[in-house]
């Protein structure tokens, strides 16, 4: 749960003994996630960090030199 606290990470908890799926998230651990509650967690996150990646790609084109054929 450290590694979510104060950052976007979200991690993917599995029991190795039982099998149940948690989420770490925002220094939180939510247990006994349903595939679809998977699902929606997953997709929200990725919703949300998707303009994020879009402007440090668009700033990425920016800052490298463009090459002259």
């Amino acid at each position: 749960m450290g590694v979510t606290l104060g950052s976007d990470a979200l991690v993917i908890v599995v029991s190795e003994e039982t099998g149940i799926v948690s989420i770490a998230m925002n220094g939180n651990l939510i247990r006994h996630v349903s595939s679809e509650e998977l699902r929606r967690h997953l997709t929200t996150a990725v919703v949300e960090t998707t303009p994020l990646v879009e402007r440090l790609q668009r700033t990425m084109r920016r800052k490298s030199p463009v090459e002259e054929a």
